[in-house]
């Protein structure tokens, strides 16, 4: 099963003196919200004049935190979920032969196998990806080809990165989850 990585958002409300103060964070779709406990003051130690009676440790909120949790996926987007030597998986598919990548596109037999093969005319299938940043994995070792094979990607105006299949890999999962139009061109990763 495929699955878009998830968004977490992290909200922390605080009472101040003059107004409500929040903040959000995003990494999943998880919401998380967290209210200040009342007996907390201002610089948020907890105030002395606040009487426990739930047996808890002053300064512990019993009733007075929520939290929130919600989790939404999307199946349509690809993930690359493992790597090794000579293989890319994305779900429950392992892919055995160099691919093109984007979170919803794949060209599983991309010609080039070896890095030695890969030329213009093979970095020009990525023009019709609709990427804004590709990300160039050399197999085993990070390796940089000619700089004229990325001539039709730069005048284009797309974000070029080369680096090890293992690092873009990881890269590849990190762009997609932040929603960035990424494309990834994966040479396997040889012995």
């Amino acid at each position: 099963m495929l699955r878009e990585p998830v968004e977490l958002r992290t909200a922390l409300l605080r009472k101040s003196h003059f107004d409500h103060i929040s903040r959000s964070f995003s990494f999943n779709r998880i919401t998380i919200i967290l209210k200040r406990p009342k007996n907390l003051s201002q610089n948020s130690f907890p105030s002395r004049r606040a009487p426990k009676s739930d047996g808890l440790p002053r300064g512990v909120a019993s009733d007075n935190t929520q939290m929130k949790l919600n989790l939404e996926q999307n199946i349509q987007s690809h993930r690359i979920t493992a790597y090794g030597i000579g293989y890319v998986a994305l779900g429950e598919k392992k892919l055995e032969r160099s691919l093109i990548l984007t979170p919803r596109t794949l060209l599983e037999d991309w010609q080039p196998q070896r890095f030695e093969e890969i030329d213009a005319e093979n970095m020009a299938v990525l023009l019709e990806m609709d990427a804004e940043v590709v990300l160039l994995g050399t197999g085993k070792q990070q390796r940089f080809p000619a700089p004229g094979i990325f001539a039709p990607l730069l005048t284009r105006g797309l974000g070029v990165e080369v680096m090890d299949t293992a690092a873009a890999c990881r890269t590849f999962n990190i762009l997609a989850a932040e929603g960035r139009r990424v494309a990834g061109a994966l040479l396997m990763i040889e012995q």
